[in-house]
């Protein structure tokens, strides 16, 4: 009945995430006694998926592994129906701006990332898609959409606080920790001070500071080393010399208290957005 309504209404972006709220809730009902109808059930995704990439199927891939993660012998399978639907996503986003004009497929696409690297993160780790993934979400860094950008946002923060987690296994936390600390922690960062520049909108700037948040947090010290690049690279019309100095050593100092010293974040993070807004308004005044 199920795949009859999925060949039915392939294309009917209401009906196929109604369609997917029902298989949850069989799937979480049901637990591992699903198994026989899992295979099924991606093949299903994998073939509307690629006519019609919507992104309730990304939705339905989320909450599978949720599921089945816990079981080895649907590991394959959550490993497959990943590699695919990351595959076929990142032919449609593939830069900034096709975030910026597929929101809802975004905030899916990245929501699917996070619960994979909660509930599995060998499989994403290892896919051939992982580098591809990481490229997009650094190009991502500033899009203005509020659920896309949270998830981003999101998808980098889970990524980042994982070498830290005691629930993950030792060989993935070291990995994960030397691609951030050689490939991706300094872009992130001189990124997200960019976009702090571009005055995002006041709902995404909790996100972005709650990721700035997560840097320190798991790579302290070191992570100093990049916010001093970044604030060397924000303009004087902005912040200060003696600000682009200060701000790295009030952060070390923020380090060292263990994140509990909140006005030294504040005080930092807190400039920053006040300057990058007023010098956005001097600017819409002198046009």
């Amino acid at each position: 009945v199920i795949e009859s309504l999925y060949d039915s209404f392939q294309g009917h972006t209401a009906v196929i995430e109604k369609l997917g709220r029902v298989v949850k809730h069989v799937m979480r009902t049901l637990g591992q006694a699903f198994s026989p109808y899992l295979i099924p059930f991606f093949n299903i995704i994998t073939k509307y998926y690629e006519l019609y990439p919507i992104s309730s199927y990304l939705y339905a891939v989320e909450y599978s592994v949720t599921v089945f993660a816990q079981f080895d012998e649907a590991t394959p399978f959550l490993r497959e129906i990943f590699n695919f639907m990351c595959r076929r996503t990142l032919q449609i986003l593939n830069n900034k701006e096709s975030l910026e004009s597929n929101p809802h497929l975004a905030e899916d696409f990245f929501g699917m990332m996070v619960r994979y690297l909660c509930w599995a993160p060998h499989i994403i780790i290892t896919s051939e898609t992982f580098l591809p993934l990481l490229e997009l979400a650094v190009m991502g860094i500033g899009i203005t959409h509020k659920e896309a950008a949270k998830a981003l946002y999101y998808f980098l923060e889970v990524l980042i606080l994982l070498p830290i987690k005691t629930d993950v296994d030792e060989k993935t936390r070291q990995e994960i920790r030397d691609i951030i600390l050689q490939q991706l922690g300094q872009s992130v960062v001189e990124r997200l001070l960019k976009a702090m520049e571009a005055v995002p909108p006041s709902s995404v700037i909790e996100y972005i500071f709650d990721l700035f948040s997560a840097i320190l947090k798991a790579f302290d010290t070191q992570s100093i080393a990049w916010f001093r690049v970044g604030f060397n690279n924000v303009p004087e019309n902005i912040l200060t010399a003696k600000e682009r100095n200060m701000f790295p050593q009030k952060l070390e100092a923020f380090v060292e208290t263990k994140g509990e010293d909140k006005s030294l974040f504040e005080d930092v993070f807190g400039t920053l957005k006040m300057r990058a807004k007023h010098n956005a308004l001097r600017g819409d005044y002198n046009r």
